[in-house]
């Protein structure tokens, strides 16, 4: 019985290495500087017929994406506050206060004390804050 581990950095050349392996414990985290994001892997890795741990590519890519879980959940007809995703703040009429977020990230991962706003100019800074630290561009807003 072999109980080695080896640390991987993911890359789809790396796929036909991994088969030589009983289980891929996957650890899988995006970072800005990659290409895949955590769903990517699963996907690859289910693709391949590559054992690994965690959840599937399904659920990740569920719970990752806000608005998808949110039409998940209202589809299963389960109370949720209202919300919008959206690419610009500039053309909607939002009710103040609002919960800003990245719209594609998990955890609290760009979640602050700024993320409660009360009027457009603090929404404004707000997105411009997960612009400029996150790298992303598209917003969910709980009102």
């Amino acid at each position: 019985m072999n109980d080695q581990v080896d640390l991987i950095k993911f890359d789809e050349s790396n796929l036909l290495l991994l088969k030589k392996y009983d289980v891929v414990i996957n650890l899988a985290e995006r970072t800005y500087e990659s290409k895949y994001d955590e769903d990517d892997i699963a996907r690859m890795l289910e693709k391949n017929n590559i054992l690994f741990t965690g959840s599937g590519s399904k659920t990740l890519t569920s719970t990752i994406r806000k608005d998808t879980i949110k039409q998940i959940l209202i589809s299963n007809k389960i109370r949720t506050p209202g919300y919008v995703a959206t690419d610009s703040v500039d053309e909607l009429n939002f009710t103040f206060p609002l919960i800003v977020k990245p719209n594609k990230e998990h955890g609290s991962i760009g979640i602050n004390n700024k993320s409660f706003v009360r009027n457009k100019e603090e929404l404004i800074l707000k997105v411009a804050e997960i612009k400029k630290n996150i790298n992303v561009t598209n917003f969910f807003l709980i009102d």
